[in-house]
């Protein structure tokens, strides 16, 4: 995909070498969407001598100069064809500054999944409309498209870093960041930034490092497709921040339409008083009752993955009492590991562990009951809105019920720091005086020694 103009090819000429160093030695087979003169695409060549690199272009001119450099190139629009590739025969397929030209590229990516071989994977360049400068050209209401950046004339979609993790995830993948093409933001802009970053309650730190990216470097790989189901679920939140609501659990796909019920709950003062307001305001009796952070997105597809994630435990183990995304499991040796999947602020947490797994404690940040099973267990209003997950799963077990993680990504969105505050450090407070005979103990943050100590891991 190129924009056809003179300055393109001045621009072709300069190899992103963010994107380059993600095309791993191993990738024999390099699709370069919109690969331009094929200048990316000559290094990759040089790299390994057989590998083969081919080329979408769908600029006439620009294609012919590629096809003198690369192995094929198509002359197509992406947006309307996909390129007479062999499915699942491609290792590495690039999108460098490309999606952000395009109309869908949710619909260019669920198309070129089937592409990749096993293993496969995407990588990804965008522009970061976060960037300190796009946030003063706004603020000062003067917004000037450029040639190339946030504002490229020829843009036609925008994305921050939740954006892009959004993207992917309802595409089929699970992303992560692995570079970002940064420029240095001044002392005094970032200070300036400070009171509304205040107001916004935003982590600073975090909202500095994403200021200074200019351009995203994204690598993803596909998640396996899974069957549709048709079961309803209740979802139950407690609600202190709307913007971050709205932005996230109310934008998730699977919740614009009516198949499932959403149950907002306001003022209160611990998730078990969100969770039994929450089911006394239903209006259904679904078989699954999910309490679920305001900041969480649910991609496209997640719903049949909770599903399908938890008749799988039940076939595997037996009835089912509590599930999550991301916990803690216990090692065959005894010792405590972290296992699931879910991408949390910047980062991808994954795990090489088969799922589902039994769990000895759950994230807090999406909790499913199977309420066929039984009474919903382990919420208790001493714990705050902390520490739940845990309770929920020790007395799971006690109620000869199973807790799992199950293969069900999501994007956990917060924009509060990451630190352990006085109300969790409370709710840990009140966990250990209930279950100290549990203990040695492991949450996805911290650890109990026999004695109640506690550290983090």
């Amino acid at each position: 995909m190129s924009n056809g103009n003179n300055e393109v090819q001045s621009l072709s000429e300069n190899i992103n070498e963010q994107v380059l160093r993600q095309v791993r030695p191993e990738d024999r087979v390099v699709l370069d969407v919109g690969c331009g003169y094929g200048s990316l695409g000559k290094v990759l060549k040089r790299q390994r001598y057989d590998r083969t690199v081919l080329g979408i272009e769908n600029h006439g001119q620009v294609a012919a100069i590629a096809r003198g450099v690369l192995d094929t190139v198509f002359e197509l629009d992406i947006e309307k064809t996909l390129p007479p590739i062999a499915l699942g025969s491609v290792d590495c397929i690039v999108f460098d500054n490309v999606l952000q030209l395009a109309s869908d590229p949710l619909d260019i990516l669920r198309r070129m999944k089937p592409l990749l071989r096993p293993g496969g994977r995407v990588v990804c360049c965008l522009p970061n409309v976060q960037h300190f400068s796009t946030i003063a050209n706004v603020l000062s209401g003067d917004v000037q498209y450029q040639l190339q950046g946030a504002f490229d004339q020829s843009q036609k979609r925008f994305f921050g870093a939740a954006n892009i993790q959004k993207l992917f995830l309802d595409a089929g993948f699970l992303p992560g960041f692995t570079d970002a093409i940064r420029t240095q933001m001044s002392e005094e802009l970032a200070m300036a930034f400070m009171p509304l970053v205040e107001h916004l309650g935003l982590n600073p730190s975090a909202f500095i490092d994403k200021t200074t990216i200019s351009h995203h470097i994204c690598v993803a790989s596909p998640i396996p497709e899974i069957a549709t189901t048709s079961d309803a679920i209740t979802f139950i939140v407690a609600v202190s921040n709307e913007r971050q609501l709205e932005n996230n659990l109310l934008a998730s796909p699977i919740l614009q339409n009516d198949r499932h019920e959403i149950v907002p709950v306001i003022g209160t003062s611990s998730a078990a008083e969100a969770l039994y307001n929450g089911l006394s305001q239903s209006a259904r009796k679904n078989k699954l009752v999910v309490v679920v952070h305001e900041d969480v997105y649910l991609p496209a597809g997640w719903d049949d993955r909770l599903i399908s994630g938890i008749a799988e435990a039940e076939r595997r183990f037996g009835p089912v009492g509590v599930a999550g995304v991301f916990g803690v499991t216990r090692s065959q040796f005894g010792s405590f590991e972290r296992a699931g999947k879910i991408v949390d602020r910047g980062s991808l947490l994954t795990t090489g562990h088969q799922l589902p797994i039994c769990a000895t404690s759950l994230d807090e940040v999406v909790i499913a009951f199977p309420v066929q099973n039984g009474s919903i267990v382990g919420f208790d209003e001493t714990l705050g809105f902390d520490m739940y997950g845990s309770e929920a799963c020790l007395a799971a077990w006690e109620a000869d019920q199973f807790a799992v993680v199950v293969d069900a990504p999501c994007f956990h969105n917060s924009q509060a720091g990451s630190d352990l505050g006085e109300d969790f450090q409370q709710s840990a407070f009140a966990f250990a005086a209930k279950r100290l005979d549990a203990f040695p103990y492991a949450t996805t943050c911290i650890e109990f020694a026999g004695d109640g100590q506690v550290r983090t891991w």
